[in-house]
């Protein structure tokens, strides 16, 4: 990672809302072990090598399709490690590429849906899906009466696990916590884990815009567009929104942020993510035809 990289990606963690620290030193402790075991191509949790498959050792390295992984084997390691848990240690594989940017978990692009997320890490592609009736269970189906979520994974842009081809249960550690966690949100779910909702919500927003535009590997992230308004009926001088969009624009940040600096102006802003950035993998309807390989 050259300098100005890792220069853009310290901006970006500088944003992260605080955490406790009981829980941000535990965190930190874990994925110290995890960085050490992956940076030498071993798994913490197993201590065997990432290439490692043992199909009576469920561990969410399986995730990384190491030789003899088959679509069928995801039940298993769905039954014996959480949502939490896979989001968990995807998060942190996909983090030791891009901070942030690999993982798009932004509400806006949901899709109605209770929980979304795409993670992304080289030739991978995770998602995860649940709308509230997943959530709560479908009474009328025996296979997915019970709490579920739904999984996708690609491998070099192919369909390895389909949406649909399994009603992954949520452990009981998963929903006690989920239920926590809509009642009262997290300002950070996954320490060292985050992702793009975490450097763009309300309480980032401000700061963010005026970060330079584009993300550590030079693309946007966003589009963000501006509207300033004037406390009197006299609006703002043009020679003054000149000079705040050219001082923005000198520190490489948005033009917009300069608004920001006009003087008891009103800022609203809007902020989509920006064409070409990382998109949350839709969820259609029907089951696989091959859904046992």
């Amino acid at each position: 990672m050259s300098g100005n990289q890792a220069q853009k990606r310290d901006h970006l963690k500088n944003l992260l809302a605080e955490v406790p620290i009981a829980v941000i030193q535990h965190a930190d402790a874990e994925h110290g072990r995890f960085q050490a075991a992956f940076q030498v191509g071993d798994c913490y949790l197993c201590n065997h090598p990432l290439k490692h498959f043992d199909v009576t050792q469920p561990c969410p390295h399986w995730l990384l399709n190491p030789p003899g992984f088959k679509k069928r084997f995801f039940k298993k390691l769905s039954e014996r490690f959480g949502y939490l848990d896979l989001q968990n240690f995807l998060r942190w594989v996909a983090n030791e590429s891009e901070f942030a940017i690999n993982i798009n978990d932004l509400p806006i692009e949901a899709d109605g849906k209770m929980l979304a997320s795409t993670i992304v890490y080289e030739d991978f592609e995770w998602s995860f899906s649940c709308s509230d009736s997943d959530f709560a269970g479908h009474p009328t189906s025996q296979e997915a009466k019970h709490p579920h979520y739904h999984f996708q994974m690609r491998v070099r842009k192919q369909p390895l696990i389909f949406y649909n081809d399994f009603h992954a249960p949520f452990s009981s550690d998963d929903l006690a916590k989920l239920e926590v966690i809509r009642a009262r949100p997290p300002k950070r779910l996954f320490p060292h884990g985050e992702g793009m909702h975490d450097l763009l919500n309300e309480d980032t927003l401000e700061d963010f815009v005026k970060l330079p535009a584009d993300g550590p590997s030079g693309e946007p992230l966003v589009t963000f567009d501006a509207i300033a308004i004037a406390p009197t009926k006299e609006g703002f001088r043009v020679e003054d929104v000149m000079v705040a969009v050219r001082k923005a624009a000198k520190t490489g940040a948005r033009p917009g942020a300069g608004l920001l600096n006009l003087k008891d102006a009103k800022v609203q802003g809007i902020v989509r993510p920006a064409e070409g950035l990382l998109p949350i993998a839709k969820r259609k309807g029907g089951r696989s035809k091959d859904s046992a390989d």
